[in-house]
């Protein structure tokens, strides 16, 4: 599907030059400061940053140009953690796609993107270990109407959230967030964003709250959309509204997992662990709805371009592993839990279940360096039999936390 820029300037015949980098500018930067509108930047495979003669943050007001990368695995863009990467205003309505945007750091709202007036479309990038002294590690959405699609957010930030929307109203498919700092997502009350066809899987993960939508209500009159998403591990509330009460517009869905657009269950991702995102073929998020739409960023027509291999060698430092296997899992009627404490002090292991409700204590309070081991007989707090199902251990030692799913049958 032709982006809304590209059709445009085809329709109108302005599609305009192609400025490829390093070939023909050695930078991106370069690249824009003689391009025009409809022109078109392709990056060659690499990492570009201030060491590569970028001077970033890549500022785009009213350009109206398409930068593509040859796919997230392969194209870089990283801020050494002194700088913001992109930022759009004045009704810009250019097109990114085909990065890794990572290492980006403001002192201000918006980490790696600041989106403030303009209509631009971010497609198939990549957020990885940006942060934000105020609020959306990775992206800020201040006014009009962007698109951001198949696009994938893991490990951006500490306390949250990771993508902010003050106002306007941005259109938000395909996309994945695993294991940021805090909710995936801030909702202000003068905006109205649409969520669709996405997964939110293990939000708070670096020590912020662990939600998935945070909606800050006062006087204003927008209202959140959600259609076909899917939440995971969501400890402190799939969505929580804060100050009063918001609109929530959605295909709501009368089942005991399924409300306001949204369904609660294991995305099933190939390994996480590894930077594999991708959905394995038993996920409920391949056929949400009995739809055959996969859900997050590796679904819809234009699927993130991100192996398993390059999302390794993009991932960096990989979090403290605490967690160990769960044996046996599936498990019946009992699974004993190996954990790693990796400096003495207080602990905390519990299961949740997949509405993230907490069903059982297995450890609070202080324990020793090195490895330990917890056993679930598969009863809840008060002793009575949890039903069959999938549940999630989870362990938290100071500002690290780790779950692991496990399968209790009967």
């Amino acid at each position: 599907m032709l982006a809304p820029l590209m059709a445009v300037l085809i329709a109108t015949g302005s599609v305009g030059e192609t400025l490829r980098v390093p070939d023909q500018f050695a930078a991106v930067s370069d690249a824009l400061a003689e391009a025009t509108s409809g022109d078109r930047i392709v990056v060659a495979p690499g990492r570009y940053g201030a060491e590569t003669g970028e001077d970033l943050p890549w500022r785009l007001a009213g350009r109206d140009v398409i930068i593509e990368g040859a796919g997230a695995g392969r194209t870089v863009l990283t801020g050494d953690r002194v700088s913001r990467l992109l930022e759009f205003s004045e009704g810009d309505r250019s097109v990114v796609r085909g990065f890794t945007l990572r290492d980006a750091r403001a002192e201000t709202a918006g980490g790696a993107v600041l989106v403030d007036g303009a209509s631009p479309e971010l497609l198939g990038l990549h957020f990885t270990a940006n942060e934000s002294a105020g609020g959306g590690d990775a992206l800020l959405l201040r006014s009009g109407v962007p698109r951001v699609a198949n696009c994938l957010f893991d490990r951006n930030g500490v306390q949250g959230p990771t993508v902010v929307v003050r106002a306007g109203s941005p259109i938000l498919e395909h996309l994945t967030f695993h294991g940021n700092g805090g909710p995936a997502l801030e909702v202000h009350d003068d905006a109205s964003p649409f969520l669709h066809q996405s997964i939110i899987c293990r939000p708070g993960a670096r020590g912020g709250d662990a939600i998935g939508i945070r909606v800050v209500t006062g006087r204003g009159l927008g209202a959140l959309m959600l259609e076909e998403n899917l939440f995971s591990e969501c400890f402190d509330g799939a969505v929580s509204i804060r100050g009063g009460s918001h609109p929530i517009v959605s295909d709501l869905r009368q089942d005991a997992r399924s409300s306001g657009g949204m369904r609660e269950g294991d995305p099933r991702f190939v390994d996480p662990g590894a930077g594999d995102f991708r959905l394995e073929d038993t996920s409920p998020a391949r056929s949400f709805r009995g739809a055959d739409a996969q859900l997050g960023a590796f679904g819809g027509r234009s699927p993130l371009l991100l192996d398993r291999s390059s999302a390794a060698a993009n991932a960096g430092e990989a979090l403290p592993r605490l967690l160990g296997p769960s044996v046996p899992n599936p498990f019946t009627p009992a699974t004993t839990i190996h954990f790693t404490v990796e400096e003495t002090g207080v602990v905390d292991l519990g299961v949740y279940n997949v509405l993230g409700q907490r069903i059982r204590t297995l450890h609070s309070g202080g324990l020793t360096e090195g490895d330990h081991s917890r056993v679930w007989d598969g009863r809840d707090e008060l002793g009575a039999d949890a039903p069959p199902g999938i549940y999630f251990v989870r362990v938290t030692q100071g500002e690290v936390t780790e779950s692991r799913r496990v399968v209790l049958v009967r």
